[in-house]
């Protein structure tokens, strides 16, 4: 790491004295060093001036430092809102609740994220076949939202084949999309589920038609294949003969799991929930020709003020004799304008109460500056428009830039500080300068950290209108602070330490532990000459990574699924030329035989022998190419509290590549794992 440099490190009086000590070797003839000679007075002048300088270059504020960030390819987070699901229950009819419902949890408000029609629908079994002729019924206590035990719902062994079966009380039509929420245990260790990861299994939904199952098309599934908890979307056919009781079934077709999933909850009504107030919003619509309305599912649409806007080659103009009306799928927006070659439209929606401050005026200047009189602004959400002076009443939007300065001299920036609540345009050269009216089109706030709330404190809602209950089973997350620049400092140290580019052992191991949605217990690089990579001929290029999936199995090897993803991660990040071979590991059973006298007042001592040795395997011989020393078998077994002597011990193994020494040591290969296979303990109490 480069040392920190101090620029400022000279004061006037040694920059003085230093120039005074140099005059005698540059000019000799110059001996009068006296303050009254004009030589020392331009020396002083130009000392000032040099201590100025470095005064000045030493000082690094807010706007240097975030320079600096830039350069490193860094940027702040800003202001983020707390998630949760929040589960409704007690439904009597069916009914539309409008993206941006409000739920509240005491004073923090949150507000659904997506539209979702409510269904007085309840899962009333859950059917798991253990085995073919034998299975269990969960009913709705078990598995409903008032159910806080996990239950293994694919029995267990081997994956493929396996299934359940939830049934409903009400039938389902042909043609609709239906959601499942399912909310599922997370599996011990499992690292994080990133963009790209593809699940470990493949599964098909099928229901009953009444003489089979009839498969149904999976749209979207959020759980990965029940790896965590999400939704899971899927269509049933157009010509679906309607059941009045419907019977769904899940089954694993492909694939095998390495823990198989613990389920908690099924639910169709389960919606994602933002800790945030919306002040207003706009929505982006592409109107095909013809058509002369749109509907919107929102709660500003519905219920606050609306502004639609045409957008033209000059910019945004407003549509007059625009009507609204509810209906049962949301506000219908209608427009009086004729539409014979398609449009695009921006709907702009707002609260009444926020209708006087979300309109300014701006003056034409240099790097006018506004407050947005709101606390805890989410920058995410804010938008705004301003009058682009071609034509009165035609606007255009402005984006939101970190800073000017790659912005040009027309271009429609603004710089936020969250903050502050500052909003700030541009020069002239560096960003247009607004001139006309600017309207707020998008704000939202949040309590960001304080919206983290605990599980079952999200309890009411806005909307009385129809009989139901709501609650958050999992607690919300991911509610934070605007970061600090110190803090983006400390993020981007962090970050180096993450591998981006694999080039040691060390770098493909760390990289295999950290494969995302996988379980790894271990992974170790054998390399050309090593092992596996001795007996092989692979090439100085070819490397092997022996790897050790988690799993409920004893002796675990890789599945297509652990292969495929781990194969996928690396492809990105190995050297060029460079190839991998994905490896199970080898399990090599280790029989122990030991003669061993107990102290005589220990009953237990044969138990209290077999647990510490099974401790003993676990703790000092888990790792890949353990060396088994005799006398570490036999220290262990002596040390113990209940033993008197070890009159004869033997180790024995057998396995490829297996190395024994003449003193009883035993070297595996570095691609193995050793497991005690079998113990005998002849026990006799000590005279």
């Amino acid at each position: 790491m480069l040392p920190e440099m101090q620029l400022d490190d000279q004061s006037f009086e040694e920059i003085v004295r230093g120039a005074r000590k140099k005059i005698a070797r540059i000019y000799p003839e110059w001996t009068d060093y006296n303050e009254h000679d004009p030589g020392i007075t331009f020396l002083e002048l130009l000392a000032f001036m040099q201590e100025l300088q470095q005064f000045q270059m030493d000082q690094t504020g807010p706007e240097i430092e975030k320079a600096y960030l830039a350069l490193l390819g860094m940027k702040q987070q800003g202001r983020r809102a707390a998630c949760t699901t929040a589960v409704f229950g007690g439904l009597k009819e069916e009914r539309l609740l409008p993206a941006g419902s409000r739920l509240y949890a005491g004073d923090c408000v949150f507000e659904t994220a997506k539209a979702r029609r409510l269904v007085p629908w309840t899962i009333r079994e859950c059917i798991v076949e253990l085995k073919p002729g034998e299975k269990i019924v969960l009913d709705e206590s078990q598995i409903g939202p008032q159910n806080k035990r996990a239950h293994q719902v694919l029995g267990s062994g081997k994956s493929q084949g396996r299934r359940f079966y939830l049934k409903t009380d009400r039938p389902v039509f042909g043609g609709g999309e239906y959601r499942l929420y399912v909310e599922i245990e997370t599996s011990p260790g499992r690292n994080p589920i990133r963009e790209g990861f593809e699940g470990l299994v493949s599964l098909e939904l099928a229901l009953w038609n009444g003489t089979g199952y009839e498969s149904c098309r999976i749209l979207k599934d959020e759980t990965y294949q029940l790896l965590k908890s999400g939704e899971i979307c899927f269509q049933v056919s157009d010509d679906w003969q309607r059941q009045e009781e419907s019977l769904l079934r899940i089954s694993v077709e492909d694939g095998e799991y390495d823990y198989p999933p613990r389920v908690s909850m099924f639910t169709w009504n389960a919606v994602e929930a933002v800790q945030k107030i919306s002040f207003s919003e706009s929505r982006r619509f592409e109107v095909l020709p013809g058509v002369q309305s749109i509907t919107v599912p929102s709660r500003l649409a519905m219920y606050g003020e609306v502004q639609l806007y045409r957008k033209e080659d000059i910019g945004l103009v407003l549509m007059k004799g625009v009507t609204r009306r509810l209906e049962e799928n949301g506000a219908v927006i209608s427009f009086p304008e004729k539409n014979k070659e398609g449009m695009t439209l921006y709907l702009v929606s707002y609260e009444s109460g926020f209708a006087p401050r979300r309109q300014m005026q701006m003056d034409g200047f240099p790097n006018q500056r506004i407050f947005l009189e709101k606390e805890g602004i989410l920058g995410e959400s804010l938008e705004l428009m301003v009058e682009c002076g071609q034509k009165d009443g035609v606007m255009e939007f402005y984006q939101r830039v970190e800073n000017f300065h790659s912005s040009g001299t027309e271009d429609c920036h603004y710089v936020l500080d969250e903050e502050t609540g500052a909003v700030t345009f541009g020069d002239g050269q560096k960003g247009k300068m607004p001139k006309g009216r600017l309207i707020i089109t998008g704000l939202a706030v949040t309590q960001a950290s304080r919206g983290n709330i605990s599980s079952g404190q999200l309890c009411e809602r806005e909307d009385s209108s129809f009989e139901a209950n709501v609650n958050n089973r999992l607690e919300a997350s991911g509610g934070r602070e605007p970061e600090s620049i110190t803090q983006c400092f400390e993020r981007f140290l962090k970050e180096q330490r993450d591998i981006y580019r694999c080039v040691t052992p060390e770098d493909y191991e760390q990289a295999v532990l950290g494969a995302p949605g996988l379980c790894i217990e271990g992974v170790k690089t054998v390399l050309p000459g090593q092992g596996k990579g001795r007996k092989s001929g692979m090439g100085e290029n070819q490397i092997f990574l022996v790897v050790r999936p988690g799993s409920t199995e004893k002796m675990p090897r890789l599945s297509w699924g652990y292969q495929r993803n781990i194969s996928r991660l690396l492809e990105e990040m190995r050297m060029l030329g460079s190839r991998i071979q994905l490896l199970s590991p080898e399990y090599i059973g280790i029989s122990l035989f030991a003669e061993v006298e107990v102290k005589p007042h220990y009953k237990d001592a044969r138990e209290q022998i077999e647990e510490h040795m099974q401790e003993y395997f676990r703790r000092e011989l888990s790792g890949f190419g353990a060396r088994l020393v005799y006398s570490g078998f036999y220290g262990t077994l002596d040390a113990m509290e209940c033993v008197s002597a070890v009159r004869s011990l033997s180790v024995d193994t057998q396995g490829k590549d297996v190395i024994r020494s003449g003193n009883g040591d035993i070297r595996i290969p570095p691609n193995a794992l050793v497991y005690l296979q079998r113990a005998d303990y002849r026990i006799r109490i000590a005279e």
